[in-house]
């Protein structure tokens, strides 16, 4: 079926993290637009994981799984073959622990979800696609660019035929974050990234690891606006950024460049803006290329702002985002998480008064988070915990918090019985679950 005169069209270029399926969602809940294929590259994870992550994904969509969304596996190491320097955010299948579970989150069964992964390869699937479309096409590209520089080298013209690009990449101010001045999708393959920003004449719309350190979303707010839901794509986002939004309050200085309590939405931002360009309410066009060499230096993002460099005097523009309509984006988060998505088993439709327990069961979890690692806010959470474990029902939501920091392989003597969560002090929990001979049994 021949796509819709009245629909924005994209194609996403992703690595499977934890924020590139957020993003994938956030397009797929946009009804102006239509995502004609989604392609996948080495990055967060191995391809391979990259294209389960993504598969998983899409079958959370009612809109994508109607749709049958194409999934194409693109490069399986970037251009250079140099190892792929990581930090383990995203845990090592790339959500959190939840990428590996065997899909039970379809909303139908049956063949209709079979072939979902196909046989073409991601570069040749973008050189067709987009020449089927020619300037329509938006392209969104969340992780390493190697694949959208292999299209180029099969078609010259690929770059021109697009309609639009926006990147998540590079450090704008020069503030890395994987090395110090290197943001990770442009260092794990600078080569790739150099191609894209020099070479690509369509308009390249960048997303720096900056821009999102100052729109970063409070954590507090992800809590209550975007996991407690009782959707399926809710309960999908809740599981899948546990892990990552642990480390982020352990480790702030890798993490989130040193905010504390907050998370930089790096590919939910590029995906939104590309569905959504008024979001964009201020921008620096520049020329920018992307080193190369250098021991310290190479993936760091190079913006030309004063000419001084002769050789990217024909480079097409990048617009560097500067400001967004933070508001909005915010929206477009919340509508994510319940909008376009199957209603969990036994739950009620996205509008309805949330069931009391949903919170109950997010706050023990969060609060398992904080215990679990120890963080600062711990002191305040154990009367969180302490609070709610008056409730039976919420006590075994609790075990299952606790179960679910297990399973991530969280080595903490916190977490392991009562007595762990006595030794944090909280002594009213401890009787309450005594006085129901509740045990956190070990997995």
């Amino acid at each position: 079926m021949a796509p819709s005169r009245d629909k924005r069209l994209v194609i996403i270029d992703t690595d499977g993290g934890t924020d590139d399926c957020n993003g994938i969602l956030i397009a797929a809940a946009d009804p102006g637009t239509e995502i004609l294929a989604i392609t996948c590259v080495v990055g967060n994870v191995e391809v391979d994981q990259v294209c389960r992550n993504v598969e998983r994904t899409v079958r959370l969509s009612d809109k994508l799984c109607k749709a049958k969304c194409p999934i194409y596996k693109g490069a399986a190491e970037n251009l250079a073959g140099f190892p792929i320097p990581r930090f383990n955010v995203h845990g090592s299948d790339g959500l959190g622990g939840q990428g590996s579970t065997e899909s039970t989150d379809s909303p139908a069964t049956g063949s209709q979800h079979q072939g979902l992964v196909q046989s073409e390869p991601a570069c040749m699937a973008l050189v067709r696609i987009v020449n089927e479309h020619p300037d329509r096409i938006s392209v969104v590209a969340i992780g390493p660019l190697t694949n959208l520089a292999l299209a180029l080298r099969i078609d010259p013209t690929f770059s021109s035929k697009i309609k639009d690009l926006v990147i998540m990449g590079g450090d704008s101010e020069g503030r890395g974050n994987i090395t110090p001045c290197a943001e990770f999708n442009f260092c794990a393959d600078p080569e790739a990234s150099r191609v894209v920003l020099r070479e690509f004449v369509c308009p390249k719309t960048l997303v720096s690891w900056e821009l999102t350190m100052k729109y970063a979303l409070e954590m507090d707010w992800m809590c209550d606006n975007l996991f407690v839901t009782d959707t399926r794509v809710g309960q999908f986002l809740r599981d899948t950024h546990e892990f990552i939004i642990a480390v982020c309050k352990e480790q702030p200085d890798k993490t989130t460049g040193g905010l504390q309590d907050k998370f930089p939405p790096c590919d939910q931002m590029a995906v939104a803006i590309c569905v959504n360009p008024s979001l964009v309410t201020k921008v620096e066009a520049c020329p920018c290329t992307v080193e190369v060499g250098g021991g310290y230096s190479r993936g760091h993002l190079v913006i030309d702002r004063g000419g001084m460099d002769p050789t990217l005097a024909s480079v097409t523009p990048t617009r560097i985002v500067t400001e967004i309509d933070f508001e909005e984006f915010k929206k477009m988060c919340i509508n994510c998480s319940g909008d376009q998505a199957q209603v969990a088993a036994g739950g009620s439709q996205r509008g309805s008064e949330p069931l009391w327990w949903e919170h109950n069961e997010f706050a023990f979890r969060t609060a398992l988070c904080h215990l679990t690692f120890n963080t600062p806010s711990s002191r305040h959470m154990t009367s969180v915990v302490a609070t709610l474990a008056k409730d039976c029902s919420a006590k075994r939501k609790l075990c299952f918090a606790s179960h679910g920091a297990r399973r991530r392989g969280v080595k903490s003597p916190h977490h392991t019985s009562a007595a762990g969560l006595s030794s944090l002090g909280v002594r009213h929990t401890c009787q309450q679950l005594a006085s129901e001979r509740l045990e956190l049994k070990s997995v």
